[in-house]
């Protein structure tokens, strides 16, 4: 048997690629490095260059790091426009027309939504997304309730932000302004869970991050390390984006797809997409949980903060679409979300029974939204835009009208 030998010149062919391959790698970390930190010295540039597709530069251009609010926004005095908007979860594959949304909003110094109000105010409301939404800046929520009580109101809705962040933009924004009534308003969809992402972000650490927001970070090679996953992502999305028309499930056919619910209001169905679902855990369960025992210490400072300063606290539960609607769905609904709407109606009143408790607990007036967005549901109205996470301005005006009864019972 005889074996054949390697040429000599192989070691040196070998040795020559693994240089070649290292060269590479050097070239594409010191380029790409070096790009980074011009981006981040430089945010405004990544609008010039249109690199807002990507996740971490979409992020850098939009916000800064705040050492106790996770991150703000890095433009005041901004105006958002839009005039193809369908809602945030709305995608051309669930095969059904959507109306597109107008929508103007325009923001402060501080960065909050336009008031009409002006000092001194009457009343703060501070909340996420669903105080800071509004299809136009007269009909956001603080301003249908100013419209209810008459009240001078101050807009703090911020999205993204949960129970923290509420408490500290009522410590920065809210105590100052002798307002008579502060409400703090509660997402049943994930203000718990953004307690819980805040807890995790406050620990820091290798995987603190608060959400997916890594603008924050300290350490800014890891940052960098975001930014270069995040760009490798995007290419190579961009790479697998073929020209289709609706390459879809229910876009090629006439049935219902099989993530939308079909609800029955007013004897007609109406579709929609349901993207908060009930935790399955009991009320009990949920409190003995680290984030409701972090929110129980929030709403007890926020209503000493509030006492000290002679204002009324008051919290008012949002509950999700699928609270409100979950119960009316019709067998015609997809496939995935029957699979699903039975058990989910087993919990849909632990949020609210969570938040309940702890109210009672701390001497907190709460105003619940439910049972008032239940009954108008029962009536066939539709309170929240189909496709998308929020209230329609029926929903915003529905909660105002409650709101303002629950503000006028504290009188």
């Amino acid at each position: 048997m005889t074996f054949k030998t390697l040429p000599s010149s192989t070691p040196a062919i070998l040795w020559r690629t693994i240089k070649a391959i290292l060269f590479s790698f050097y070239l594409i970390f010191i380029t790409t490095f070096l790009l980074f930190s011009l981006l981040e010295f430089f945010p405004d540039l990544v609008k010039a260059v249109s690199l807002q597709s990507i996740r971490y530069y979409a992020q850098a251009s939009e916000y800064v790091a705040d050492p106790t609010l996770v991150v703000v926004p890095r433009h005041a005095n901004r105006v958002v426009d839009a005039f193809d908007f369908r809602g945030d979860v709305y995608s051309p594959g669930f095969g059904i027309e959507v109306p597109p949304i107008s929508y103007h909003a325009s923001y402060t110094n501080s960065g909050f939504r336009t008031n009409s109000s002006q000092p001194p105010f009457d009343m703060v409301v501070i909340g996420d997304s669903y105080i800071e939404f509004g299809e136009s800046d007269d009909s956001t929520l603080s301003e249908l309730l100013k419209q209810e009580l008459g009240l001078s109101t101050l807009n703090l809705g911020r999205g993204w932000y949960g129970p923290p962040q509420y408490l500290e933009v009522f410590k920065r924004y809210g105590i100052g302004t002798t307002a008579h009534y502060a409400i703090l308003a509660f997402f049943s969809g994930n203000d718990a869970e953004d307690t819980r992402q805040y807890i995790r972000w406050q620990r820091g650490g290798e995987g603190g991050d608060y959400y997916s927001f890594v603008v924050g970070r300290r350490s800014f090679f890891i940052k960098y390390l975001h930014a270069f996953r995040d760009t490798y992502k995007a290419i190579i999305h961009w790479r697998k984006e073929l020209p289709r028309t609706e390459s879809t499930e229910a876009a090629n056919s006439h049935a219902v797809h099989p993530d939308v619910g079909m609800i029955q209001l007013g004897g007609n169905l109406v579709p929609m997409y349901f993207n908060y679902w009930n935790q399955h855990a009991t009320s009990t369960q949920m409190l003995e949980r680290e984030e409701w025992k972090h929110i129980r210490t929030v709403i007890g400072q926020f209503k000493a903060l509030a006492e000290q300063h002679m204002i009324i606290p008051i919290i008012v539960f949002i509950p999700t679409k699928l609270e409100v609607y979950g119960s009316l769905f019709d067998h015609q609904s997809g496939s995935r979300f029957l699979s699903r709407i039975h058990e989910q109606l087993q919990f849909d009143m632990n949020t609210s029974d969570a938040l309940e408790a702890v109210s009672q607990e701390q001497s907190v007036q709460m105003v619940n939204l439910m049972p008032a967005f239940r009954a108008l549901a029962r009536q066939g109205k539709v309170l929240y835009h189909p496709f998308d996470t929020h209230w329609n301005v029926t929903g915003r005006r529905a909660a105002a009208e409650a709101l303002a009864r629950g503000i006028q019972s504290t009188k």
